[in-house]
């Protein structure tokens, strides 16, 4: 545009003591401007920047803008001023994990006349799943610190490093947090874990974990939720885990450790250890759900909900929705199960629970129960407001029809709507099922076994009930598998449950030799009956019969056995009593035919046809002499230990170049007396040495060498009767050749 003219008016409206200078008016074209290239190298907190040139004349400097909104402008934060044009890039650090950032790069020349470049964006990176934080390798960059929060040394478990929200107390009136972020769009049940502990006043100052969710649409709408607070003083180490599946799917998660405080009282305040953001690893899927709490919050997400022992519904513990007396307003603090249900075969399904606890000023404090069959993403509000009074008092909810699916998630939220409340909720005996008990399990006696009475006592795990309703046991014993109605022998109407398990005993005599089955099955005080119990079976045998004696195969009688690698071998016994069983057998080998001197002896497991011991896995199989007749023999051993007949037979070792001598007559015993402690023994004579043997009982007989009597060629010994024993016996063995 031609013939522009340029004027400077300046106006006061009232009479004023100033007065306005101008300098260095300028009326020029614009500076070209640069380029700025789209940001990278982008980590959890920082990024890199570059721009093309300047390309005009009179260059002055560039000016770098940044915003966390669209449209920079030079109101904006100024990163940085670089004089010389040609350097053209820029490393932004210290940033806030998984937000987007927005840059300009103004140009100016000599007259101060400055031209923005085009806007460039970029969102730093979060930390991944599955990240965790130990404090103690020095500070993880995806942190954002405020006020005095930071790591201290030997602050945390077991004397680790700690996040900290001040190295000694926190100051008054103040509001400071340690800040990351994640990307949770690929989770599939994200989890946040920690360990903490604290010393805070009981009101007024209030620690709390924040949860904020940025639309993925809209990187700057936030919603903050609180799901975790903590007042007063707990000095041990606690671990939390917080469900984050309300924002799987969004790839910016903001996680935010926070303190608040007003203007009172000071303490040590807040220590965090052991943080992580991980996939939570389900409990396997179960199609009904009772918890007493008597073994803790294993199986649940806690979120600041405790264990107490403050007068339980039933059992010696239930849970609470905090640990301090006065909960911050805006607590939203969900106890969540850590699996999945499936319902699809359920009918009339229930949740159920005993609350009390008291709500607050103006009933602002408020627990619900929530349902979930999207993974935890949307929940059901199932109850609505319970009305939780201090008594205990009993809340139970039908499950709607389209709920009755697969991969059922369920929760108790505790939720103080407004104000800091004075507010607690007790939570006992929760279950999820349909309205009958389900079946108990045998226990006792254990399928197949043998029972020697005639009214012997069934026992049973007891059924587990969604609604804890007191239950009552009812059994039926049968004699045959099909449980028919004639052959119904024992039952009983309904005994009350047990603690743990329950027990009749049958009131009717059973008939000996026989097998029974039973079963067992519960019912609630509704009249509603479960299912009949899997069906067990024994035997009834008050005589025991021992098994049949085994059958030898090899070596046969006389025949020969090479070496130590051959085997020894006979068929299995069996047991004519009903329900009993061989478990085991019994070999020896002997020099003699009478087995009084037994060199080798074992016990061998029960197989179903055939056994097979080789010689060489005999203990002491080594006393044998190769070239020479020997004896073996095998028993069998019933369930009650009771023993076969035994079967015996020769064989030789090795091989005979001619007739082996006849085995050396046994010795008869002929006379034994005591006098002050020695034994005289005398027998008849031999032509063969002989040793004096003693044990200390004849029930399975320990045989053993006396000292001083072994090799001996006469008819007669005196020997000390051995220390420390009452009793005994003494048996003379022919050993060795021929003198």
């Amino acid at each position: 545009m031609a013939d522009v003219r340029l004027s400077l008016n300046a106006y006061a409206y009232y009479e004023v003591a100033g007065k306005l200078q101008v300098d260095k008016l300028t009326v020029e074209a614009s500076p070209p401007a640069v380029t700025i290239e789209a940001p990278f190298d982008v980590s959890v907190n920082g990024l890199s920047l570059a721009w093309s040139p300047y390309a005009g004349a009179g260059f002055q400097q560039y000016k770098i803008f940044r915003h966390t909104a669209q449209n920079v402008n030079e109101t904006h934060t100024l990163l940085a001023t670089i004089t010389d044009p040609a350097v053209t890039n820029f490393v932004d650090t210290g940033l806030a994990a998984r937000t987007r950032y927005f840059y300009k790069v103004y140009v100016y020349d000599e007259s101060d006349t400055g031209t923005p470049s085009n806007e460039a964006s970029a969102q730093t990176l979060g930390v991944p799943l599955g990240w965790t934080d130990g404090f103690d390798g020095g500070l993880d960059p995806a942190w954002t610190f405020t006020g005095t929060w930071g790591i201290q040394s030997g602050a945390g478990v077991d004397g680790s490093a700690a996040l900290t929200d001040s190295p000694g107390d926190y100051v008054n009136n103040s509001d400071t947090w340690a800040q990351t972020a994640v990307d949770l769009s690929t989770a599939t049940w994200p989890v946040l874990v920690f360990k903490d502990c604290y010393a805070l006043p009981p009101t007024g100052d209030s620690a709390y974990v924040q949860i904020g969710a940025a639309d993925n649409a809209n990187i700057a709408s936030i919603t903050w939720v609180t799901v975790y607070s903590i007042r007063g003083v707990r000095t041990a180490w606690r671990e939390q885990q917080i469900d984050l599946s309300r924002w799987k799917g969004r790839h910016t998660v903001y996680i935010r450790f926070r303190l608040g405080t007003d203007g009172g009282v000071v303490d040590d305040g807040w220590t965090i250890d052991d943080i992580a953001v991980r996939e939570h690893t389900p409990l396997p899927v179960a199609s009904v759900l009772h918890e007493r709490f008597e073994n803790g919050l294993a199986r649940w997400l806690n979120s600041g909900w405790a264990v107490s022992t403050n007068t339980p519904y039933e059992g010696a513990g239930c849970v609470r929705n905090h640990e301090h007396q006065i909960v911050q307003a805006g607590t939203d603090a969900w106890l969540v199960y850590g699996g999945e249900l499936d319902l699809r075969d359920t009918v009339s399904p229930k949740v159920t629970l005993w609350a009390r606890g008291w709500r607050g000023y103006n009933n602002y404090g408020r627990l619900y129960v929530r349902l979930s069959k999207d993974g935890g993403v949307n929940w059901l509000d199932l109850s609505g407001i319970l009305a939780v009074t201090d008594p205990w008092a009993r809340f139970q909810v039908a499950v709607p029809a389209d709920y009755r699916t697969n991969g059922v998630r369920v929760a108790v939220q505790s939720y103080a709507a407004s104000y800091d409340l004075d507010s607690t909720f007790f939570v006992d005996a929760f279950g999820v099922g349909d309205e009958p008990p389900g079946a108990p399990i045998l226990v006792s006696p254990a399928g197949g076994a043998t029972v020697t009475v005639v009214r012997p006592t069934l026992a049973v795990t007891n059924a587990v009930d969604s609604q804890s309703d007191p239950l009552t046991y009812s059994f039926e014993v049968y004699t045959n598998a099909d449980l028919s109605a004639g052959s119904l022998v024992a039952q009983n109407p309904a005994i009350a449950a047990g603690a743990a398990v329950t027990a009749w005993q049958v009131d009717t005599e059973l008939a000996d030799e026989t097998q029974v089955w039973w079963r067992c099955r519960a019912t609630d005080s509704g009249a509603n009956s479960g299912p009949w119990s899997a069906t067990g079976t024994f035997f009834v045998d008050l005589q025991n019969t021992p098994p049949e004696a085994p059958v030898l195969v090899a070596p046969s009688e006389g025949a020969t056995l090479p070496d130590a690698s051959g085997y020894f071998v006979w068929f299995a016994s069996s047991d004519p009593d009903a329900g009993d069983t061989v478990t085991g057998y019994q070999i020896q080998i002997a020099s003699d035919e009478t087995f009084t001197n037994v060199l080798t002896a074992a016990a061998v497991a029960a197989q179903p046809a055939v056994l097979l011991v080789q010689m060489s896995a005999l203990p002491g199989y080594e006393a044998l002499a190769l070239n020479a007749r020997y004896y073996w023999r095998v028993r069998a051993l019933d369930l009650w230990e009771a023993p076969s007949a035994w079967t015996s037979a020769s064989f030789v070792y090795g091989e005979l170049q001619t007739e082996p001598p006849a085995p050396a007559e046994p010795v008869t015993i002929t006379g034994m007396t005591i006098t002050d402690g020695q034994v005289l023994l005398s027998w008849t004579a031999s032509a063969y040495p002989v040793r004096v043997e003693f044990t200390a009982s004849l029930t399975d007989p320990q045989w053993v060498p006396v000292n001083g009597a072994t090799g001996l060629g006469g008819t007669a010994v005196a020997v000390p009767f051995p220390t420390g024993e009452p009793q005994g016996f003494f048996r003379v063995v022919v050993e060795g050749e021929a003198q």
